[in-house]
């Protein structure tokens, strides 16, 4: 998955580069703007947004994307990591891209592990979390500056696979439509047990942070959704 060299700082980001202990900020709503009491809310006004904890990103744009818009934001999306060792059966379903041979994960992508960069501190697993992907603009100089580690073709490869499922699986909506049209069903989406399932096993902040004197890296796993709204 990992090349074995890191592209140089003036090398424009590629899709599955790792960028290390960024601190980024967090959009919730409702925003809270700094504006003179009473006066409606103008483009440009400052406003205050919560910064995340530091965390390990993985660029998730196209590469020709990010080439062809130097001014466009790059994709980013959080490394995390699960609670525990995956089981066989939760590996399998985590490195799956394939729907039609198995069961897949679809908001989390497996990362091979990555000595110094990617630990896996007993024994548990390194994700990208899809669900907290963010667009970052400006000057990519101190994205480019934080970059530790790039991607094989065939890791990139594999990234974009589950890139295609997380945003192109159909629901049962489209069902119709497919049948209409002649077309096969595509990727279909999860149930509702399948969809929880996975998230199950990503650690809680405080998990996270209760085993970071024994030596866990300080790029946490995301808010509980149920507690951050997200």
């Amino acid at each position: 998955m990992w090349a074995e060299s890191v592209p140089q700082e003036e090398e424009e980001l590629r899709q599955g580069d790792v960028l290390a202990s960024l601190l980024l900020p967090q959009v919730k709503m409702p925003l809270t703007v700094a504006r003179p009491s009473g006066a409606d809310p103008k483009p440009n006004d400052l406003t205050m947004v919560p910064l995340m904890k530091v965390k390990h990103y993985v660029v998730t744009s196209q590469c020709c994307t990010i080439d062809n818009h130097k001014s466009s934001p790059v994709l980013l999306a959080p490394v995390s990591m699960t609670e525990a060792p995956l089981e066989a059966a939760d590996l399998e379903r985590y490195a799956n891209v394939d729907p039609s041979t198995g069961e897949v994960v679809f908001n989390h992508h497996l990362l091979d592990s990555l000595p110094g960069v990617l630990d896996e501190p007993g024994g548990r697993k390194r994700v990208i979390d899809l669900r907290l992907m963010l667009a970052v603009g400006g000057d990519r100089a101190e994205l480019r500056g934080a970059r530790v580690a790039a991607m094989t073709p065939a890791g990139r490869r594999l990234l974009r696979l589950r890139l295609m499922g997380f945003f192109g699986r159909t629901e049962p909506e489209d069902k119709a439509w497919f049948d209409e049209n002649g077309l096969a069903d595509g990727l279909p989406a999860p149930s509702p047990d399948e969809a929880l399932a996975p998230e199950a096993t990503i650690a809680a902040p405080e998990a996270i942070s209760a085993s970071a004197s024994t030596g866990t890296p300080a790029d946490p796993a995301p808010p509980d959704p149920a507690s951050s709204g997200s």
